[in-house]
């Protein structure tokens, strides 16, 4: 959503060592949104471009728990 590519070890750091549930989640996600610092421009408004950093962080978050639930590693 931005020029550079952000590092969000904050974020990561909030997550570490308790549940995945969707409070924890969302507040990850809050915090990569503080961290970003896009620009508008033709693709959107910087607001925007925040919100879509949260609802990205979202759903890497879900996608990677996702993968690693026991039912899909079921062979």
């Amino acid at each position: 959503v931005g020029v550079t590519p952000v590092h969000a070890s904050d974020a990561e750091d909030s997550l570490r060592g308790r549940p995945l549930n969707e409070e924890n989640i969302r507040a990850c996600a809050a915090m990569v949104s503080d961290l970003v610092d896009p620009l508008d421009d033709y693709r959107g408004s910087a607001a925007y471009k925040r919100e879509m950093a949260q609802v990205f962080t979202r759903r890497a978050i879900q996608q990677a728990m996702a993968a690693m639930s026991p039912e899909k590693n079921k062979d």
